[in-house]
């Protein structure tokens, strides 16, 4: 640095200045899939346990970033304060019911956190929701009651164990819908939903695909 002033004289000086840098804090993403279908994650999973037990989940931190710094990784299952995983992207045998997870993300200075839903069903808790809108229906007792039997069977056959023999009656039901049921619209309603459940337990179990084989003319 110099100064002058004005008449000739001139003074030099050293002065030194210390930026010190600033850290930015990292930011966490998390999402998660059922370990059948690891491409197609979500923010609010609904994962299906077909041994009525528990489902693995795909947990998924990689989103998370931090410009300037390494991360560490911790996941929690709300109100649990202790991490079960420090993983990127664990695996996780998550219990039928409700599940609040958070990912933690911290670079040693600052932390940021992401929370997540995996609702974990059974495919009995399924069916019955379906029976649920079935009953609410506009249906006279002839149109609904031999579905309903199906969907009842079903059910039965679920909670059981039986995941064959369940199958088997939501494709009764799909065939006992379209015979049954005047309102085409409706009943191609309910065998849809019917398809999903199938879908959703055939893509957790090994052996061949339950279908519908016949349509309402």
């Amino acid at each position: 640095m110099a100064a002058q002033d004005g008449k000739g004289g001139l003074t030099e000086a050293k002065v030194s200045i210390m930026v010190n840098p600033i850290n930015d804090a990292p930011t966490a993403t998390a999402r998660a899939a059922a370990a059948s279908t690891p491409n197609n994650s979500s923010r609010t999973l609904v994962v299906l346990a077909v041994n009525n037990q528990n489902a693995s989940v795909i947990l998924d931190g990689s989103g998370s970033k931090d410009i300037d710094s390494a991360i560490t990784y911790g996941w929690f299952d709300e109100p649990s304060s202790k991490p079960f995983s420090a993983d990127i992207s664990p695996v996780a045998n998550l219990p039928v019911g409700m599940h609040t997870i958070t990912l933690v993300v911290s670079d040693g200075f600052a932390s940021a956190r992401d929370t997540i839903t995996v609702q974990v069903v059974t495919p009995a808790e399924l069916v019955d929701a379906l029976i649920s809108k079935l009953q609410a229906a506009p249906l006279t007792p002839g149109e609904r009651n031999n579905p309903l039997h199906s969907l009842n069977a079903g059910v039965s056959d679920f909670r059981s164990g039986n995941i064959a023999a369940g199958l088997q009656e939501l494709k009764q039901f799909q065939t006992r819908a379209l015979d049954k049921i005047r309102d085409a619209s409706l009943a191609k309603a309910f065998v849809a939903e019917a398809q999903q459940i199938i879908d959703a337990v055939n893509s957790q179990t090994k052996g061949p695909a339950v279908n519908t084989t016949r349509r309402k003319k």
